[in-house]
């Protein structure tokens, strides 16, 4: 089924929360089990049938077209993504045709029942997305921002209808094409960065805002978006991690990965607001029923490595309203930008204005952020990491939080289905000088693939639980950032 279902993400797969990575596992070797056995089946009729006939003509259309998918896999895979993707679907809808003809014209009809409930399934699938996308028209939306902030490419929409949204969530973003319509064959898994925080914390928005790189699958249709351009969007998909579930949460971000926390910083900081504003003194005397969220979470602290000093200018906006929102909040969030290297504007254009929780800092080492981390395991109630970033930085994260959970106190790690890849070359594992803060790398490790790609994720585990806990850790599935999603784009 895995096969027939597709290698893309399929809203029978989101409905379960099936992790993607998982599904992208079995769907590449269920196809490759799927051709081992039609070769098999094919050689062994062959052998004992000399003649041809409509059975055997059907049987090895399947089997051919299974066989050259998975020799194509090899050599189109690492060319430009949509000439893979064309051929794939070509060589697949070859295996459909060939393989529903084979079973319908056997004789014994109950082989006829796997045939219609595969096609059902796939067929239900695709005008289930066709029909939500025309038929509803739930998915228009226009560009209205769209700008180059060095590596990556900011792109805002505005939705005709409201969209449902959660923090973690990507959409898929379909471009036009090069005739007049839009290419609803190759959509761009691209994560949700911001939008309006009251909206977001409600859930239903109408501005939806993107960080792109600027190399990947998605390089040609995204230099081709202009201010006012038509887009057509599917989602939201992934899984509601609902942080606000905790009481303490520290969000960790390496380079590109704040694309990826900065939505659920946005999310509690939306509904904090939210239900201040729902129980100053003024509701009170207007003896307000507006609903409040009440949150269990009462400490966020959000913490980001910058690569390289020009990072700051791809969610400069966003951090100042984020600390916008926290003016009303209080203690209740904290914020460390880290620095690889003295910022040189900081007194004339300062990054945060001066209030005590929103910081620039240069020397927030692994022994400080493992104090830090200590700290707000001492609050009361539970904790967890939410960390994103590439592989050497996920395993850091990994190894902090495991020195730091003992069996009187949990600390839950949880890593997104993003992860930044500029895919230019492999990755270094990383660290942090305990000195001066600096970041370094030593030793290879092999950066995780992204999600357009579908190449096979790293076998790293995603949620760690030191053997001393007494309770469970939340599993998070995990699926490979594209190369567009290196900022927001999967």
């Amino acid at each position: 089924m895995f096969v027939f279902l597709g290698g893309r993400t399929n809203p029978l797969v989101d409905l379960v929360q099936t992790p993607l990575h998982s599904y992208h596992f079995a769907h590449r070797w269920i196809g490759a089990v799927a051709v081992a056995e039609a070769l098999c089946h094919s050689g062994l009729v062959l052998r004992r049938r000399g003649a041809f006939d409509a059975l055997q003509t059907s049987g090895i259309t399947a089997a051919v077209s299974l066989l050259l998918i998975l020799i194509a896999y090899p050599w189109f895979f690492w060319r430009p993504w949509r000439y893979f993707g064309k051929l794939h679907m070509i060589l697949y809808l070859g295996v459909m045709a060939g393989w529903t003809w084979h079973i319908l014209i056997q004789r014994p009809s109950t082989a006829r029942v796997f045939a219609l409930v595969s096609c059902g399934l796939w067929c239900s699938t695709h005008l289930y997305r066709l029909a939500w996308v025309f038929l509803f028209d739930r998915s228009h939306a226009v560009v209205e921002v769209c700008c180059q902030k060095g590596e990556v490419t900011f792109l805002k929409l505005k939705a005709t209808k409201p969209m449902r949204v959660f923090p973690g969530c990507y959409f898929y973003i379909f471009f036009r094409g090069p005739l007049p319509l839009y290419n609803l064959i190759h959509g761009y898994p691209m994560m949700l960065i911001w939008s309006e925080s009251n909206q977001f914390a409600k859930g239903r928005v109408k501005e939806l805002s993107f960080l792109i790189a600027q190399k990947g699958h998605h390089d040609q249709a995204v230099a081709c978006t202009q201010k006012g351009a038509s887009v057509r969007l599917e989602g939201p998909y992934g899984e509601d991690l609902r942080l606000h579930n905790y009481e303490n949460v520290v969000l960790t971000a390496k380079g590109l990965g704040i694309a990826g926390i900065l939505p659920f910083a946005l999310h509690l900081a939306g509904r904090k607001q939210h239900d201040d504003v729902a129980r100053d003194e003024f509701a009170r005397r207007k003896n307000s029923n507006n609903p409040v969220f009440r949150d269990l979470t009462r400490n966020v602290d959000v913490f980001w490595w910058l690569e390289h000093n020009d990072q700051e200018d791809w969610v400069k906006d966003q951090l100042r309203e984020l600390q916008d929102l926290h003016e009303v909040n209080s203690e209740s969030l904290v914020v460390w930008c880290i620095y690889p290297s003295l910022r040189t504007n900081e007194d004339n254009d300062p990054l945060f204005k001066p209030d005590g929780y929103f910081f620039v800092k240069y020397d927030v080492d692994l022994a400080h952020f493992s104090r830090e981390l200590r700290q707000e395991a001492r609050y009361p109630g539970r904790a967890i990491v939410l960390a994103c970033g590439d592989d050497a930085f996920m395993t850091t994260m990994r190894d902090t939080v495991l020195e730091n959970s003992t069996a009187e106190k949990d600390i839950s790690l949880a890593e997104l289905v993003y992860r930044p890849h500029f895919g230019e070359r492999p990755g270094k594992a990383f660290s942090l000088s305990p000195v001066s803060g600096e970041t370094h790398v030593t030793g290879d490790i092999e950066m995780q693939d992204t999600i357009g790609d579908a190449r096979p994720p790293s076998r790293l585990p995603l949620v760690i639980k030191p053997p001393s806990a007494q309770r469970a850790t939340r599993r998070v599935s995990r699926l490979p950032p594209d190369a567009s999603l290196p900022g927001s784009y999967i």
